[in-house]
């Protein structure tokens, strides 16, 4: 602590410990790290600051011990747009770089600037662990960082572009409740074992955390929901597609896609329709369908044959459960003319 003034011996003496202004702050090591970009008391700071070894109401302790505080200045431009604890370690993002920190037990602590795809500005909430991979909305899209570079994961969620949103993540999930330009929020779940995206709904979330190792979800409009689907009231009466992709392109010989059979079991009450879309039309035909009857036990095999074509794209759409086994295709091959 600081004695700032000191009148006369029998005077009344303040004490005061002051804290840094900070932008982001995480904890690791048994300490407080934090950061700081603008203009604090008239002067510029770019600054990274560490409190006192298990002590966070002390920032000012420099007597060269290995417990001290800590502050370091930067020379990286730019506001920081978020933080993580990670892999040992601590990460400040900016949107065009990453300031990655190596604690040290002795005090040396070390810190390397990385030239990267970092945080969005205003995407600072979308920052979270997954198996100890770091996600977070950066300006291209969503980025993965596994302790070497980031790399974009979200290619397959087409051109669309995400300004901000808030995440969670679980074991094998990274959930992303992503806002686009126009305001409108869309759910978002990373498989990061399959490495698929999965969109849910339109729900929009204003936390996630874990309870009783479960991921729940907090929404704007009051409701708290298990992503699991172990605790509370279970959804019913759900809609759901899957789309793949183009099929048929690479068939040498001349062959063609005569047919697909579709191995899928339904729950009793659920249906499962199959549509084509060819030749990059956007136009869905449906091309079949089943439904889940009570007592079902082998599930049911769903044919699909579609007109020839140079191409097309599958979709299956059902409300209810169903879970798809296998899915098979039958080429024929043609003629040599065109």
């Amino acid at each position: 602590a600081l004695c700032r003034t000191l009148d006369s011996q029998t005077a009344a003496v303040t004490v005061m410990r002051l804290m840094p202004e900070m932008d982001f702050v995480v904890e690791q090591g048994n300490r407080l790290w934090g950061c700081k970009y603008g203009i604090v008391d008239g002067q510029a700071v770019n600054e990274i600051y560490a409190c006192a070894l298990g002590d966070f109401r002390n920032w000012n302790s420099f007597a060269g011990l290995s417990t001290d505080s800590y502050a370091a200045a930067r020379g990286s431009d730019g506001p920081f747009t978020g933080a993580a604890a990670c892999m040992g370690g601590v990460v400040f993002f900016k949107e065009n770089c990453m300031e990655r920190i190596y604690p040290a037990a002795g005090g040396g602590h070390q810190i390397v600037t990385v030239p990267c795809s970092g945080v969005r500005k205003g995407a600072e909430r979308t920052v979270a662990v997954a198996d100890g991979v770091v996600y977070y909305l950066g300006n291209d899209g969503v980025y993965a960082f596994d302790g070497s570079m980031p790399v974009c994961v979200s290619r397959a969620l087409g051109d669309k572009r995400y300004t901000g949103g808030v995440a969670g993540g679980e074991s094998g999930r990274y959930w992303l409740s992503a806002v686009d330009a126009a305001g409108e929020t869309e759910l978002l779940v990373y498989d990061t074992q399959k490495r698929l995206w999965h969109r849910q709904d339109n729900t929009a979330a204003v936390a996630f955390a874990r309870w009783n190792g479960e991921m729940t979800v907090l929404c704007s409009d009051g409701r708290l929901l298990d992503t699991s689907g172990t605790l509370g009231t279970a959804e019913t009466g759900f809609s759901w597609s899957a789309e793949s992709g183009d099929l048929g392109l690479y068939t040498p010989e001349h062959k063609y896609l005569s047919r697909l059979e579709l191995r899928l079991k339904t729950a009793a009450g659920s249906t499962v329709k199959a549509y084509v879309c060819y030749d990059g039309d956007n136009a869905w035909e449906q091309v079949g369908g089943v439904s889940g009857e009570a007592g079902q036990t082998r599930g049911a095999v769903l044919q699909v044959r579609p007109r020839r074509c140079g191409h097309l794209r599958l979709k299956l759409a059902g409300d209810g459960p169903c879970r798809v086994y296998s899915a098979a295709a039958v080429y024929e091959k043609g003629s040599d003319g065109p």
